[in-house]
């Protein structure tokens, strides 16, 4: 593996997105609208998502942080009753692309999944 790329990644911080500030909501909806613009055309709507979302109950939100700029969040939803989850979405900033920041977002959400009893 190449060194370089470890650390990279080894600077991340995953945290729950309602410990988020404001300024960090914002950057995950930027995120959100650049990366899936055909399902968030605007950033309004990509706001509003998360704001919708991290309202429910049976939704579970992380996102990674460097130096406290969001690169990347995603999310799972509870299904049949909790046994199954659904990830949606995942998303990581075009230039934190394909450095194995989003494998650490899938694994630990995985691992929410897992203990939720999914």
């Amino acid at each position: 593996m190449d060194r370089r790329k470890y650390i990279m990644r080894a600077n991340m911080i995953i945290m729950n997105m309602n410990k988020l500030n404001e300024k960090q909501l914002v950057q995950a909806a930027i995120i959100l609208h650049e990366e899936l613009s055909v399902g968030y055309p605007t950033l309004a709507d990509a706001k509003n998502e998360i704001s919708e979302r991290l309202k429910e109950e049976d939704s579970y939100f992380i996102a990674g942080v460097i130096e406290n700029e969001v690169i990347g969040w995603c999310s799972i939803l509870s299904q049949y009753n909790g046994n199954v989850f659904e990830l949606h979405p995942l998303v990581v900033s075009k230039e934190h692309q394909r450095k194995g920041y989003g494998t650490i977002l899938v694994k630990e959400i995985i691992s929410i999944a897992k203990k939720k009893g999914g």
